[in-house]
């Protein structure tokens, strides 16, 4: 009988941390570079070739090192950062971080 409480308590240590990392409501980080773009969405290829989609809303924010930026600004090929919150399995932008401009 303890070997099954002891089995059980192992099992529960081990799942309820992962299930606490897999929750909505957090903040995502996607890094990488602009694959596509359009007044709804921005797709971003990150170092390993995953593409990321991310949803983009009226509230969604463009920065570009301290300016405000739009979406029109942003290229494809460019690197960025999104600020994304996950709400029912879709990631939703609410920060676009650009890189420099080059010159």
């Amino acid at each position: 009988m303890k070997r099954i409480a002891a089995s059980l308590a192992f099992v529960a240590a081990l799942t309820v941390p992962a299930l606490l990392l897999a929750h909505e409501g957090h903040t995502h980080h996607v890094m990488g570079t602009v694959n596509a773009i359009s007044a709804t969405n921005i797709d971003v290829k990150d170092s390993s070739g995953k593409v990321v989609s991310c949803q983009l809303t009226t509230d969604t924010k463009f920065r570009r090192e301290e300016a405000n930026v739009t979406a029109a600004d942003v290229m494809v090929g460019e690197r960025v950062v999104v600020e994304a919150a996950e709400a029912d399995g879709k990631m939703i932008a609410k920060l676009v971080l650009l890189g420099k401009m080059n010159m």
